[in-house]
C-alpha cells in the first residue's frame, strides 16, 4: 500500500486537501497528461493510496494512451476518468491550420464556459495571449502557441468541474504542461490548485521558461515533490508562503527482503534487479559498466534492468554486447 506515499505524509496531504473541503464528499480532481501510464506507477499508487485513506478523486487525462499495458493497481482505482478531446501535436504544424482542424473539438464546452464565468473566462484568455507573447525565445519568434492548446484543454476540464459541485480542488502530476493546464483551469472556474514536481519538469528552462515556474509557485494552495534537493529548489523560487511537501516514491521494502542466510544455498548467485524506462537520464550505462567490472573481479551475479525500451536502449544493449556481459545483463523488457 505504501507503493508512493508514506503514511504520515499521506495524512499530511490528506489533510491539507480536507481542510478546504470540510464536507467529507468533495472531490480533488488530478490533472494528468496521460492515465494510466505504465512508467507512472508513483501517480497510480498515489491515487490507489489516497483513495484508500478516504478521499474521493476524479481524473482529467490530457492523452487518451493507446498500447499500453497498466499495472495491477490500476484496476483498484475508483474515480472516473475524462480523457479531454484529442488535440493534434503542435510540433511541425502551421498553427492556423492546427487551430482550423481542433478548435472545432473544444467550442462547445468553451461557449458554455463563457457564459457560466465570462469575466474569469476573458482574464485567463488575455493571460494566455499574454504568455504566449512574454516567453517567446526572442521578440522576433511567433508566440508560443503551446498555451493556446493548453487553455483549450483547460477549458474543457474548467466547464467539467464546475458541473460537479463536488469537485473543490485540482492537483496536477509535473509542474509544466499539466500545471499550467490546471492554473488557467483554476483562474477560470475559481478553484484552487497544487501540483507535484518531480524531475526535469523544475530544472529545464524551457518546460518553465521565464518566471513561468515562480508564477505557478505564487498561485498554488500548496506544492510537493520527491527529494529533497527539489523541496529546496521550489522553497528558493516559490516568492510566497505556500508549503512545499516532500513525499518519496516509495517501496516496500518487505517484499525485497532476501532469505536468511541459513535457509539460503551455498551456491545461491545473487540477481541484482533495477527498474525504470531505458532511457538515457536514468544512468543504465553506469550499471552495465558497473556489472563488468564485478564480473573481472570474479563476484558472481546476474543482472536484470526491466523496463520499457526507448531509442537509447539500442546504446545499452550494444554496451552489454561491448562488454561480452550478454550471459550476465539481461534486457527483458
Amino acid at each position: 500500500a505504501l507503493g508512493a506515499l508514506g503514511a504520515g505524509n499521506a495524512d499530511r496531504i490528506n489533510l491539507d486537501f480536507k481542510m478546504q473541503n470540510h464536507d467529507h464528499q468533495a472531490q480533488v480532481a488530478y490533472i494528468l497528461k496521460g492515465f494510466p501510464r505504465t512508467s507512472e506507477t508513483f501517480i497510480t499508487n498515489e491515487i490507489h493510496l489516497l483513495e484508500t485513506f478516504g478521499l474521493k478523486l476524479s481524473i482529467f487525462s490530457i492523452k487518451q494512451l493507446e498500447g499500453q499495458k497498466h499495472h495491477a493497481v490500476v484496476d483498484q482505482i475508483r474515480a472516473p476518468v475524462t480523457y479531454l478531446p484529442q488535440a493534434d501535436d503542435l510540433t511541425g504544424r502551421s498553427f492556423w491550420a492546427w487551430l482550423r482542424e481542433n478548435l472545432p473539438k473544444f467550442t462547445a464546452s468553451h461557449g458554455r464556459l463563457f457564459q457560466k464565468r465570462p469575466i474569469a473566462y476573458l482574464g485567463a484568455l488575455l493571460e494566455c495571449f499574454s504568455m504566449s507573447i512574454k516567453y517567446r525565445e526572442s521578440w522576433r519568434d511567433f508566440p508560443r502557441t503551446v498555451f493556446i492548446k493548453e487553455f483549450l484543454q483547460a477549458g474543457t476540464i474548467a466547464e467539467s468541474v464546475l458541473q460537479n459541485p463536488a469537485i473543490r480542488h485540482l492537483h496536477a502530476h509535473f509542474c509544466h504542461g499539466a500545471t499550467t493546464v490546471a492554473m488557467f483551469a483554476s483562474r477560470i472556474s475559481g478553484l484552487p490548485f497544487s501540483f507535484t514536481a518531480h524531475a526535469k519538469d523544475i530544472y529545464l528552462q524551457e518546460l518553465n521558461p521565464g518566471d513561468l515556474l515562480q508564477i505557478k509557485m505564487r498561485r498554488a494552495k500548496f506544492a510537493v515533490t520527491c527529494t529533497g534537493a527539489n523541496q529546496q529548489h521550489l522553497d528558493a523560487c516559490k516568492g510566497s508562503d505556500i508549503a512545499v511537501h516532500r513525499i518519496y516514491h516509495g517501496l516496500d521494502t518487505d517484499l525485497f527482503v532476501p532469505e536468511p542466510r541459513e535457509q539460503q544455498a551455498a551456491d545461491a548467485v545473487p540477481t541484482v534487479l533495477s527498474v525504470g524506462r531505458l532511457v538515457e537520464k536514468k544512468g543504465f550505462d553506469y550499471l552495465v559498466k558497473a556489472c563488468a567490472m564485478l564480473r573481472d573481479r570474479g563476484v558472481k551475479f546476474n543482472c536484470r534492468i526491466v523496463g520499457g525500451a526507448d531509442k537509447y536502449a539500442q546504446v545499452i544493449k550494444q554496451l552489454i554486447a561491448d562488454l561480452d556481459l550478454q550471459d550476465l545483463v539481461s534486457l527483458p523488457g
